[in-house]
């Protein structure tokens, strides 16, 4: 079943329900749902980082572990999802490493690139030599190292 689906037909109910017990008549979800394949390591590492970061962007939390409705707390584990280990690589495996690297502070280039890459249905990087400097950047900031873990969009 596709999950576009499902995900619109839950969100759909869920919102009738919640405006019809609160008696509200305005949006319950800000946006549908909206997915983006993650073809490789940096792409998941990536998409981890920026969206447990989100709360720390917004100032709703001085570091990751301390937003109440973090889907890491307690423990910062990581996804149990059979046969994809291979794509968590560049994600810290103990507690402590992970916690150090999800809190220390991305660029708003960064942050942007990976925000952009994350609306397109295939997780890319668009065109130019600007975007392949600020990609290396955020590789440095990720800690992916070189040569680039990611190509530009061609």
């Amino acid at each position: 079943m596709n999950l576009d689906v499902v995900l619109r037909y839950f969100q759909t109910e869920a919102a009738r329900q919640i405006q019809k017990a609160a008696g509200r008549i305005n949006h319950v979800f800000g946006t549908r749902y909206k997915w983006s394949y993650l073809p490789n390591a940096a792409a998941v590492a990536c998409a981890y980082k920026y969206v447990l970061r989100n709360p720390v962007r917004a100032g709703l939390s001085r570091c990751v572990e301390d937003y109440q409705f973090s889907t890491i707390i307690p423990k910062l584990e990581l996804p149990s999802v059979c046969g994809v280990s291979a794509d968590w690589s560049l994600v810290p495996k103990a507690d402590r490493e992970r916690s150090k690297w999800l809190n220390e502070p991305t660029s708003k280039e960064s942050d942007m690139l990976i925000g952009q890459a994350l609306r397109r249905a295939h997780f890319k990087f668009s065109d130019g030599n600007d975007v392949v400097r600020a990609v290396r950047r955020l590789e440095q900031e990720y800690g992916f190292g070189t040569p680039c873990s990611f190509s530009a969009e061609k």
